[in-house]
């Protein structure tokens, strides 16, 4: 099973590691420690050697859109999903659904779902739904709008998703104009 490992936002880049077990080699017990690594116009996809921890590359695609907000992993690892936008303003907002291989290499998308103003996302230790945050805005400099959470039903077949659903809705204490961050975490990191 793959879990997430670590997502982190430097500079403009993107990276987010996973174990996952390769189903080609069922015989092997040792996890393959796979890291994905965006630079604003590219995805990279390195394989982390778990005795020394040296990544080597398996292999790089394009980017959809060239700002990735967010990156996720299923439960199983078979999908990757990419949010990515038009840079700043931030426009045509999408998630990204890909097919990630036996050893977690994405190929090209499978599907491409509007996401307009959602940033965080998480998918379930099931691998059932996807989770994302909209995120709230100021209508003014002392009015702030909810934010919410929606939830996607996944494919188990495709890793598609479907059925949005309007899960959740919070209103943060006014921040005037700073930004607030407001993102979902996996039950056993908190």
């Amino acid at each position: 099973m793959r879990y997430a490992i670590a997502l982190l936002f430097a500079l403009s880049g993107v990276a987010h590691t996973q174990d996952l077990t390769t189903k080609l080699n069922a015989a092997s017990s040792t996890p393959e420690q796979v890291l994905y690594v965006v630079d604003g116009t590219n995805l990279y996809t390195y394989d982390i050697d778990p005795q020394t921890f040296k990544p080597s590359l398996m292999g790089t695609i394009p980017l959809p859109k060239a700002q990735v907000n967010g990156l996720a992993a299923s439960s199983d690892g078979r999908f990757l999903y990419v949010m990515a936008s038009d840079p700043y303003p931030a426009t045509d907002n999408r998630i990204y659904v890909y097919d990630t291989t036996g050893y977690g290499l994405p190929g090209m998308p499978l599907q491409s779902v509007p996401a307009t103003n959602e940033s965080s996302m998480f998918v379930d230790p099931t691998g059932n739904f996807l989770y994302a945050v909209r995120m709230g805005t100021h209508a003014t400099k002392n009015l702030n709008l909810p934010w919410s959470i929606f939830r996607y039903e996944v494919s188990a077949t495709n890793g598609e998703l479907t059925h949005l659903v309007h899960e959740a809705t919070y209103l943060l204490p006014d921040q005037g104009t700073n930004s607030s961050i407001f993102s979902i975490l996996p039950a056993e990191r908190r």
